[in-house]
Formats: C-alpha cells, structure tokens, sequence
C-alpha cells in the first residue's frame, strides 16, 4: 500500500516537475520566444513574416535590399556600400545596445518608457537634452562642456576627418562637400539624395561628415554592430526579467522583439529584422560607428568617442545616454561653444579649441593643430585646410584666423592671439591662467574639473575616469576594465577580465560572476542562485524552494505540501507530504 502511494505520489510529482520546469526554466521561452528557435516572425537561420538574414523582406536584410536598409543593396536612403532611409553596416534597427539596451526598457527589468541609467527623453543622471550622454553635453547641457555639434577627434556638424565640412573640399568642389566628387550635399565618391560611403547622399558619408556621419558608412540610423527598437545582448524586451519568461522576453531567449542567440518577431543576433540585432546595427547607435549624427573618427551633428547614436550605450544604452559615448552635441573630451575641458569651439574637438574657452587653447576657431570656425584634425572644415591655407586658419600654414605654429587674428597654442593659448594669455580663459574649478596636468594627462554639483576626474596612460554628481557616481578604469555606475535607484558593477558583473535596483539585484560562473538573481518573489563549476542551483519562491547541488547530487525541493530530498552517494531520499512520509537510507 505505501510503496502504490509512492508511485502515484512520484509520479504527480514528475508532472508537477514538468509543470514548474516547463514555466520557470530559465532556458525557455513564453508564449513569443524560444531560445534555439525563432518566434512569430523571425527566424536566425530561416525566413519569417518580416526579415531574414539571407533572405529579402519589408524591412530590412543584411545581404538583400529592403524597402529600408540593406548593407550590400541600397534603399531609399542610406546604406554602407549604398543609399537607404536607416542603414547599419551589418543590419538595421531603430534602438540598440551593446549589453542592455532598449528603447524603453531597464537592463533586467522592463518598463515602457525608463531605463536604469538615463532618464526620460529630456532628462539624464549626467545632463539633460534631447540627446545627452553622461560624459558629454548636448545641445542643451551638459556637465562638463556644451556645444551644438562636437566631435573628440573631428569637427562639428559639417566636418570630416580626411575631408572637408559644409564648404570645403580636399580634391574638389561642390554646393557643400564631396571628397572626391560634388553633389547637393556631400559624397565620398558620388552624388545622391541622401548618403552612401561609396555613393553620395544628402547627410553623410564614411569618410566625410555632414549633418548625420558615420566613420565606415554613412545613414541617419547606423549601428556597425547591433540595432533594433528594444534590444539586449543578453536581456532584451519592452517588459521582462533576466531569468523568467513572459510573453515578450527571456534572459537566454529573446521575446517578441529580441534574442541574444535567437530571432523574434522583429529581431536576430546575426541576421536582420524591423528592429534590431545584437551583431548587427540600428537606426541610432553603434559602438564603433556612429549614428544619425556622430562618428568618433568623424564629424557630425552629434557625435560620440567610441559609439555615437541618439539613443544608444556601449555597456548600457537607453533613448539619449551614454557612459563612453557622447550625444547629440557633445563629447567627452571637449567643449561646447563656451567651455571644453581640452578645447571649446561652436564645433569642437578634444584636440581642438572653440570660440570662447579650451583649457589648451582657445578661439573663435581653433585647434590644437588646426584651427577653423569647421575642422578637421587631417583636413579644414568651412573654411581651413590642415596642408593647404584657406580664409581661415591651416597647421602648417597661415591665414586669417589662426594656425597652431604661426599667428593669426586669432588664436594659436605656441602663439598668442586675440583670445587664449595653453601657454600665452588671452581675453578669455586658460586651463594654466584663470577658471573656475580646472587642473589639468601633462604628460600623463591628470585632468580635475569641479564645479557645484559635478566632480570629474581623468587620468592618463591607463584611463582612470570618475564622474560624480548629488545623484550619480561613475568611475571608469582601464586597463582590464573597471566600470562602476551608482544612482539612487541603481548599482551597476562591471570587472574584467574574469568579469564580475553586478546590478542592483530597488526590486533586482543581479550579480554574474566569471570564470566558473556564480550567477545570482533576487527579486520580491524570487531568489535564484547558480554556481558552476560544481553545479549548485537556488531557485526560490514564496511557494516553492528549490536546491540542486553537484557533484556527489544533493537536490530539494519544496513546497506548500511537499518536501522532496535527495542525497548521493550513499543515497538518503526523503519525500514528505501531509498525508505521506517515506525516508529510505541506503549506506553501503
């Protein structure tokens, strides 16, 4: 009688295993996703009802066209090799981030219009615009500098670094700029509506800059990497959880729109969909290229050092912050059209200068190397050439404005001129002279900058990087990466190598920890703990505790009527309920 209990009670208890496995496991999907498969509409290796990789479809393909982007096929604006309205090098979307991203979603839990480090679509934890990241400024503020279109490396929003902005052309001439040819706007080798970085375009091209650049292709939405509407690497959804499933996401799987490994009804890791992929490109952001408007080896309307994009994080991204990445109108090492930390200029460069204050040099149009009201490091902008002299100002050579090694009517870093250098006074300001709350120290580069509510810190070779403000603490250190992000409502520790990846919000704490992966999930109603090597698995509810441990296998489960234990080797197996209770001890 009791061993006919024991069945019939084993066997509930396997399907009610079954049950639980087949809704919390965190290797499957809901009701739109599966891990190794595609959902509604998209497939990794096969076609669904919008995109395919190999394959045409309304959107978007990477080797075939679309009525908006393709890589190798051109569309009605912008694409890398040819024109479509978004292009991505590789794929296209309109949202994307490297780890965690999404156009309205935390990076392990889902919400419909947050993210857990950027604000709303006006407001950030570092600065505040349309379009800001928290080490640069946009057009509106920023913490450190402010300006309408700057670039680390290139100009503003008509500059490029190996040919000229919205004036100037290296080679030839045309209504704006063409390196090699002339068209309406600007082309690198040809003309057109809009841009192709081996045909022309309205806004961009690889090796130009216009109003929308990007440093290997040109579109007005451009990811090199990954793009989509709502995208993670490792957790994507418009409202999920890491490890559990709901009807859009999984931590392992994708949901309705997105999959690290998978396909959903818009997005695929290696292929193409409306919206998004982690290896391939958005409408907005890329973390080696830029988006709509920046570029780091480029110039652009709006640009970033590492990525650029409107929306988008090389660690984490959200509608208009970035960590490493500058905005609409700003960059981490330079100024807007009043004050950089290395330069300042209505167009700015972290090595050039801008029309009010550079704590190197300063003028109305200058660089450290060249200086022009539009600049490039290798070319001139509007007016300046770096080889060549133009109305403006040339590094080698002389003209109106200003030159690094000769002087001009405005401004040099050997020379003085009629507003700053690093090493002569002007009637501005110098980093050396006169400022607020500046220290900036060469070689080397130890870089202070203080003001009321923000505290930055830049240190060189090995990059140790800190931001504070009342409500946001950022430290970045290189090498082997240490990247610290706190907000009142938010930690997120990131170390490599042998990655320690910690996240915690008032209702989630996520820690990964690697090599042997100690993986840890909290939340109100769940608890969930994974460790390997040697396997121990924590899973916790409010009615249900569950234990797996290897080797030598000690597993527990239990529940409201249920205690389930097994032990091995040597085999100790208890299974309790409130009507039966069976121990069974086998020692050899």
């Amino acid at each position: 009688m009791a061993s006919v209990m024991v069945k019939n009670v084993c066997q509930n208890q396997k399907c009610s295993s079954l049950k639980i496995l087949n809704l919390h496991s965190p290797l499957t999907a809901s009701s739109d996703i599966h891990p190794l498969t595609a959902s509604s509409d998209i497939h990794p290796l096969t076609a669904s009802s919008d995109i395919h990789p190999l394959t045409a479809s309304s959107d978007i393909h990477p080797l075939t066209a679309s009525s908006d982007i393709h890589p190798l096929t051109s569309s009605s604006d912008i694409h890398p090799l040819t024109a479509s309205s978004d292009i991505h090098p590789l794929t296209a979307s309109s949202d994307i981030h490297l780890l965690i991203a999404s156009s309205d979603i935390h990076p392990l839990t889902a919400s419909s219009d947050i993210r857990p480090l950027t604000a709303s679509s006006d407001i950030h934890p570092l600065t505040a615009s349309s379009d800001i990241h928290p080490l640069t400024a946009s057009s509106d503020i920023h913490p450190l500098t402010a300006s309408s279109a700057i670039h680390p490396l290139t100009a503003s929003s008509d500059i490029h670094p190996l040919t000229a902005s919205s004036d100037i052309h290296p080679l030839t001439s045309s209504s704006d700029i063409h390196p090699l040819t002339a068209s309406s706007d600007i082309h690198p080798l040809t003309s057109s509506s809009d841009i192709h970085p081996l045909t022309a375009s309205s806004d961009i091209h690889p090796l130009t800059s216009s109003s929308d650049i990007h440093p290997l292709t040109a579109s007005s939405d451009i990811h090199p990497l990954t793009a989509s509407s709502d995208i993670h690497l490792l957790i994507a959804s418009s409202d999920i959880h890491p490890l559990t499933a709901s009807s859009d996401i999984h931590p392992l799987t994708a949901s309705s729109d997105i999959h690290p490994l998978t396909a959903s009804s818009a997005i695929h890791p290696l292929t193409a969909s409306s919206d998004i992929h982690p290896l391939t490109a958005s409408s907005d952001i890329h973390p080696l290229t830029s988006s709509s408007d920046i570029h780091p080896l480029t110039a652009s309307s709006d640009i970033h050092p590492l990525t650029a994009s409107s929306d988008i994080h090389l660690l984490i991204a959200s509608s208009d912050i970035h960590p490493l990445a500058a905005s609409s109108d700003i960059r981490p090492l330079t100024a807007s059209s009043d004050i950089h930390p290395l330069t300042a200029s209505s167009d700015i460069h972290p090595l050039t200068a801008s029309s009010d204050i550079h704590p190197l040099t300063a003028s109305s149009a200058i660089h450290p190397l060249t200086a022009s009201s539009d600049i490039h490091p290798l070319t001139a902008s509007s007016d300046i050439h770096p080889l060549t002299s133009s109305s403006d100002i040339h590094p080698l050579t002389a003209s109106s404005d200003i030159h690094p090694l000769t002087s001009s009517s405005d401004i040099h870093p050997l020379t003085a001129s009629s507003d700053i250098h690093p090493l002569t006074s002007s009637s501005d300001i110098h980093p050396l002279t006169a400022s607020s709350d500046i220290h900036l120290s060469q070689p080397h580069l130890t870089f202070t900058f203080l003001l009321l509510h923000l505290t930055f810190t830049l240190s060189q070779p090995h990059l140790t990087f800190t931001l504070s403000q009342p409500h946001l603490t950022f430290t970045l250190s290189q090498p082997h990466l240490t990247f610290i992000l706190s907000q009142p409502h938010l930690t997120f520790t990131l170390s490599q190598p042998h990655l320690t990846f910690t996240l915690s919000q008032p209702h989630l704490t996520f820690t990964l920890s690697q090599p042997h992966l100690t993986f840890t999930l909290s939340q109100p109603h769940l608890t969930f703990t994974f460790l390997l090597l040697h396997l121990t698995f924590t899973l916790s509810q409010p009615h249900l505790t569950f234990t797996l441990s290897q080797p030598h296998l000690t597993f527990t489960l239990s529940q409201p009527h249920l205690t389930f234990t097994l032990s091995q080797p040597h085999l100790i197996f208890t299974l309790s309920q409130p009507h039966l209770k069976i121990n069974l001890s086998y020692l050899i």
